[in-house]
């Protein structure tokens, strides 16, 4: 479960608790390997 702690802006932090803790792991994951992903793709 979710329970939103604070808003600025179009920013929003949440407080999860265990259950999320699995989705929460993919989506770091995912958007780090995007990242690193078009870093070496960047033309210099």
């Amino acid at each position: 479960m979710e329970k939103k702690v604070a808003s600025f802006k179009k920013h929003e932090t949440f407080m999860a608790d265990k259950s999320c803790l699995n989705e929460i792991a993919n989506f770091v994951a995912r958007e780090n390997y995007s990242h690193h992903l078009s870093s070496f793709t960047e033309e210099r």
